[in-house]
């Protein structure tokens, strides 16, 4: 093989060690939840996704030149679209284990490529889904959608950087994501540093989420798509089966998502909230927030007579962020 394809395998390897990772950690809720039957489709994803990285990284194992920006680009490419491929598979294979006894909601994913669009929508924290009835989901795959959106948010390759060794300059693979600014010093500490960000955020979010009135699982899911600004839930109401203190949270989440993590870097290392307003990009951002919530308030008002201020505001911020 040559060496081109050998960096390539080697840091496709990598990449696939993250859902790998997930499809483990999420047996742990298979397990809680006392679904028996997802506990097979986890493992078979788990060791077949195993299995490959394995495969990969012995082909990959004699690389030992790191790629152009260009072969950098087609690599994180293919790393994502083999993870958002991998998303799919517990979500199809539990509803051809389920089978039969499955809900409508769980057997329209016996048809593959309704559960490879709910894997991609998943990892690229799109928001779009088959699901018509989320709550008809069993637990394992309420979690694994909003996990997937979780990780997603900030990026399967970044996540790699953080925990593992690619072959590939770190640099390159985190400016193939769109990203730019670095935290500390070296690569390594600034992915580590964002993802402590990310964490602590939904953290506190679950327990805003609890304060306002969701119980503790709703909390866990909902904190991990509103924190990635995706938009999967596990309610078939989405945010309307909720009174205004859960939407107004959501809001505040949801623009915590949309600010670089830069910003809130200082926000919480410097307390400088006045980085808001300097900086143009979220300048911007605070102005089309106000701009758009009257916009949309007023247009709300025109049509059906009546201010609805909560709700115009929340789907403003949806779209915006």
């Amino acid at each position: 093989m040559g060496s081109a394809l050998a960096v390539l395998s080697r840091d496709l390897s990598r990449f696939l060690l993250i859902p790998a990772g997930m499809a483990l950690l999420s047996l742990v809720v298979c397990v809680v939840s006392g679904e028996w039957f997802a506990i097979a489709p986890f493992l078979i994803t788990l060791s077949s996704v195993a299995g490959l990285s394995g495969l990969l990284n012995y082909f990959g194992r004699s690389a030992t030149e790191r790629f152009s920006q260009r072969q950098t680009l087609i690599s994180v490419a293919v790393g994502w679209a083999l993870v958002c491929a991998v998303g799919a598979l517990p979500i199809w294979l539990t509803a051809m284990f389920v089978g039969a006894e499955a809900t409508p909601t769980v057997a329209y994913f016996t048809n593959a490529l309704n559960a490879l669009f709910e894997g991609f929508s998943g990892f690229t924290s799109a928001g779009l889904t088959m699901v018509i009835r989320p709550s008809q989901l069993p637990v394992s795959l309420q979690w694994w959608r909003s996990f997937m959106q979780w990780v997603g948010g900030v990026g399967v390759i970044v996540l790699t950087v953080a925990l593992l060794e690619p072959a590939q300059d770190q640099y390159v693979l985190y400016q193939a994501e769109g990203r730019q600014q670095r935290l500390r010093l070296t690569m390594t500490r600034t992915v580590r540093r964002i993802w402590a960000i990310y964490a602590g955020y939904t953290a506190v979010a679950i327990l805003l989420f609890r304060l306002a009135g969701m119980t503790w699982w709703e909390a866990v899911n909902h904190s991990m798509s509103a924190i990635s600004t995706g938009g999967f839930s596990i309610t078939d109401g989405n945010m309307s089966s909720y009174g205004t203190a859960v939407k107004v949270v959501v809001m505040l989440v949801m623009l915590c998502g949309a600010i670089s993590f830069s910003v809130h870097d200082q926000l919480i290392t410097k307390f400088r909230l006045t980085i808001l307003l300097r900086d143009r990009q979220h300048f911007l951002l605070l102005g089309l927030l106000i701009v758009g919530a009257g916009v949309v308030g007023l247009e709300h008002y025109t049509f059906t007579g009546r201010f609805a201020w909560t709700d115009s505001i929340f789907q403003w911020v949806s779209a915006l962020t």
